[in-house]
């Protein structure tokens, strides 16, 4: 199965390949040889996400071995090409305190809410008005959740800048972003629509 770095990093249907046990590491390093360590870094953030997501909402023993696929996947990829890789760097956090005016923008269904904050935090940590905008700017866009106000964002994703950057990007959306920043969130976050 042939992939590539910008079509399908960071993808969930690529993670899944890594999580279900279909591409082993032999596999692995042919696919990822030759992409950029931002790239790399990214698709070892998805599969992070998807092994602590397996903890924090399914954490069965049926589901033991998908995470344990997943982190050694994470382990190896790291080893190979980027050494500096912290899989506990910047776990995504979903609090037993749930932010509920956050939660309650989101328009999934309920069981899929705790799977799509997950995914959005490791989209915006770390960000600041213009990374943030883009993210909720597409999840709008998709229907995957009403427009939060700055004030809801904020206590959710704190450190993202101030209002008035954010809303400047928001409301210039399509002069702000190139089509490849646009479609690389588009394709994080269609398969969230999908199941919904």
């Amino acid at each position: 199965m042939e992939m590539n770095e910008s079509n399908n990093i960071g993808s969930l249907n690529f993670v899944q390949l890594v999580r279900d046990g279909l591409i082993d590491h032999a596999g692995m390093y042919s696919q990822v040889k030759g992409w950029s360590k931002t790239a790399i870094k990214t698709l070892l953030d998805d599969m992070r996400n998807e092994a602590f997501g397996i903890e924090m909402l399914e954490n069965t023993g049926a589901n033991q071995p998908k995470k344990q696929r997943l982190a050694d996947m994470i382990d190896f990829i790291a080893a190979e090409f980027c050494p500096s890789y912290d899989y506990y760097r910047k776990a995504p956090a979903i609090e037993k305190q749930v932010n509920a005016d956050f939660m309650g923008c989101l328009l999934v269904h309920e069981d899929k809410k705790k799977e799509l904050l997950l995914k959005l935090h490791s989209l915006i940590d770390g960000k600041k008005g213009k990374g943030t905008a883009l993210v909720i700017h597409i999840c709008v866009e998709l229907g995957l959740m009403s427009k939060p106000t700055f004030g809801v964002l904020s206590t959710e994703f704190p450190g993202i800048g101030h209002n008035s950057c954010y809303n400047a990007y928001y409301r210039d959306f399509s002069k702000k972003y190139t089509d490849d920043e646009i479609s690389g969130i588009r394709n994080h976050l269609t398969p969230f629509q999908e199941q919904n």
